[in-house]
């Protein structure tokens, strides 16, 4: 596989990943910080919400394969654990919920790109 084709997925991948990045930080900082939700539900919340829109969102541009279930099943994992580390930062530790899905998402951007290439998810030629 050449290096071209790495490149694109990745920079679709990524591109949709920092749309919904902002997204995710901007929706966790007004339902945990502003709506007072609690942190781990209102995590989850969030993070269910936009992991179902962002799977469409790959589909549109050609990045995933349409596997429902593969997609979930690599996301899953990852999901839950970002969303602990999102809580666990906010409860422990006193971060907002903008500070803590900011610096957690960032961390697990290129993770979940692995786990959904050995997953046979995203789109090979």
């Amino acid at each position: 596989m050449s290096l071209k084709h790495y490149v694109k997925s990745f920079s679709g991948f990524a591109i949709i990943g920092i749309i919904f990045y902002g997204l995710a930080v901007a929706l966790n900082w007004l339902v945990i910080d502003k709506l007072n939700a609690p942190p781990a539900s209102g995590a989850f919340s969030v993070m269910t919400l936009l992991f179902l829109f962002k799977y469409h969102c790959y589909l549109w541009i050609n990045t995933i394969q349409p596997a429902f279930w593969r997609y979930v099943a690599s996301n899953l994992l990852i999901t839950a654990a970002s969303t602990y580390c999102i809580a666990l930062l906010i409860e422990t530790y006193g971060f907002s919920g903008a500070s803590s899905s900011a610096l957690i998402l960032a961390g697990f951007m290129i993770f979940r790109y692995y786990a959904l290439w050995k997953f046979k998810v995203i789109q090979r030629p």
